[in-house]
């Protein structure tokens, strides 16, 4: 399966494996970029709407 794929599923551990696994190849760059683009970035540092 294609990391896209596996993200749409909602299977980010597998896609996170799968690049894992691809690392040293020419699809590795493109997939690890696809998964970074996937992942909402939150600032650990910002306190939640509770803590304010």
């Amino acid at each position: 399966e294609s990391v896209r794929t596996l993200l749409v599923a909602g299977k980010r551990t597998e896609a996170t494996e799968l690049v894992r696994q691809l690392r040293g190849t020419a699809a590795a760059e493109p997939a690890e970029q696809l998964l970074e683009s996937s992942n909402p970035a939150v600032p650990e540092s910002e306190p939640d709407a509770e803590d304010r």
